[in-house]
């Protein structure tokens, strides 16, 4: 598969062996309408990187399989502190400008994989987790609006995780499909192929395998 990475990390370097194709995200803002759009990406605009990438990968001929964006956590505190620092937005302004920024961003991006774009594609993005007050784990974002309405943007919600055990002096890198008792998983498996509940050494070739089988 031929693979976008969107890199807010800007940590390039650690998988430079993997050589993707890499769209680095430096400009955080988002336009939520057409007219700010034109201005963000005018020549005078502070720009959009992730907009200036959509566009792009909704043209019929970007040739991309998946677009893999690394990380919607760290994109989230990036928009957030553009908003506070370089649109000089305070108070309560700052958390609605988010709201609205940060749902418009993932509306978009979630498109890319509906059949009615010109070339779709598979869409996976990254996600820090933490415990609400409950202990369930949540996705790590700014704002009380956005956070509790994350898991209604994807078909597949998976939780990676590794687990020492220091009596084998091992690591195991794990992906939970099915929930724990902290986690609740999400899937869309139309062909009802049974998947498992845990895999082992988890990768984003064996997660698509298992995700999308072809037979």
């Amino acid at each position: 598969m031929k693979i976008l990475l969107a890199d807010v990390e800007n940590k390039p370097k650690v998988i430079e062996d993997l050589k993707p194709d890499i769209w680095l995200i430096r400009a955080y803002d988002f336009p939520v309408s057409a007219e700010e759009k034109g201005v963000m990406l005018s020549s005078t605009g502070k720009g959009s990187d992730l907009m200036r990438m959509f566009d792009f990968l909704r043209t019929p001929d970007h040739g991309y399989d998946a677009i893999y964006f690394d990380s919607l956590m760290r994109y989230a505190n990036k928009l957030r502190w553009h908003l506070q620092y370089v649109n000089r937005l305070s108070g309560w302004d700052i958390w609605s400008g988010f709201k609205e920024k940060m749902e418009a961003m993932l509306e978009v991006m979630c498109s890319l994989a509906s059949p009615t774009q010109p070339a779709p594609l598979h869409v996976i993005g990254t996600w820090g987790v933490e415990p609400d007050t409950t202990g369930a784990l949540t996705p790590i974002v700014d704002g009380r609006a956005v956070g509790p309405r994350i898991d209604y943007w994807w078909d597949n919600i998976l939780f990676l995780t590794k687990r020492e055990i220091p009596a084998e002096n091992k690591i195991e890198y794990l992906a939970y499909t099915q929930g724990t008792e902290k986690f609740t998983a999400k899937l869309s498996n139309p062909l009802g192929i049974p998947i498992p509940a845990l895999l082992a050494d988890p990768n984003l070739a064996k997660l698509l395998e298992k995700l999308n089988p072809k037979t």
